[in-house]
C-alpha cells in the first residue's frame, strides 16, 4: 500500500466519522420534533378548549338585564328519564392525570359519631382546563472548541429561536390571541402580564413580537 493510498483511507474514515456524527444528529433533532410537535398539538386543543370557555362567557355576558322569567305550568312533568329507563351519566374520563386519595373520615359529619376504618373506596373524578402558565425553563449549554472552525461551539436549545427568549409555544400562543382570538394588542399584554412577574423582560420582547405580526 502506497502513502497515497494510505492518506486516502484516512480521509475516506474521517469523512465517514462525519456523516456518521451528522446523522446521528439529524436522528436526535427529528425525536425533538416529534416531541416538540406533539406538545404542540396538545398545546392547540387546550387553546381550543379556552376559546370556546371564552367564547360562552362572552354570549352570557351579552345577554340583557332582563330575561322574562319561565311561566311554571299547573301540572309540571317530573324531570329526569320515565320509570323502568336506566340512567345516563356523564363518561369516566379516558385518562387520569393525577390521583389523590382523601384521608378516612374519623367522626360522622352528620352526628359527629365515632366511625370505623373505611369499608370501601367510592371513586369520582373531577374534569378541570388547566389555564396557561409562566414557566421558565433555564438551559446549560456545554461549550467545546472546534480546532477546524476555530471557535466555541454549542448544542441548539430546543422550542426557542436564536437571539430570542420567548419559547415557541409562547409566541404561537400570542399569535392565536391576535389572530384567531382578534384580541387587540394591549388586551394581549394584560392577559400575559396577569401570569408572570417578569412584567419588564415579558413586555419588551412581546412589544418586538407585536411588530412581527403587523
Amino acid at each position: 500500500m502506497t502513502v497515497e493510498d494510505e492518506k486516502l483511507i484516512h480521509k475516506l474514515w474521517r469523512e465517514n466519522e462525519r456523516l456518521c456524527k451528522e446523522n446521528r444528529d439529524l436522528k436526535q433533532e427529528n425525536e425533538d420534533l416529534r416531541e416538540e410537535n406533539g406538545e404542540l398539538k396538545q398545546a392547540v386543543q387546550e387553546l381550543e378548549e379556552a376559546k370556546k370557555e371564552l367564547e360562552d362567557e362572552l354570549a352570557e355576558e351579552k345577554k340583557p338585564d332582563y330575561v322574562q322569567p319561565n311561566r311554571k305550568k299547573e301540572n309540571p312533568e317530573p324531570s329526569g328519564r320515565k320509570a323502568n329507563h336506566k340512567g345516563v351519566s356523564r363518561e369516566k374520563p379516558s385518562h387520569v392525570d393525577t390521583v389523590k386519595s382523601l384521608n378516612p373520615l374519623k367522626t360522622c359529619p352528620d352526628c359527629g359519631e365515632k366511625v370505623s376504618k373505611p369499608q370501601e373506596w367510592r371513586e369520582r373524578y373531577r374534569e378541570e382546563i388547566i389555564l396557561p402558565r409562566y414557566h421558565v425553563t433555564k438551559f446549560r449549554l456545554p461549550r467545546s472548541y472546534c480546532s477546524r472552525c476555530d471557535k466555541l461551539v454549542e448544542p441548539e436549545a430546543g422550542g426557542i429561536l436564536p437571539q430570542r427568549q420567548l419559547g415557541n409555544k409562547l409566541r404561537s400562543y400570542v399569535v392565536y390571541l391576535r389572530e384567531e382570538l382578534r384580541l387587540p394588542v394591549n388586551m394581549v399584554r394584560k392577559h400575559l402580564l396577569a401570569y408572570s412577574t417578569q412584567t419588564v423582560e415579558l413586555c419588551t420582547e412581546l412589544a418586538w413580537l407585536q411588530k412581527k405580526l403587523i
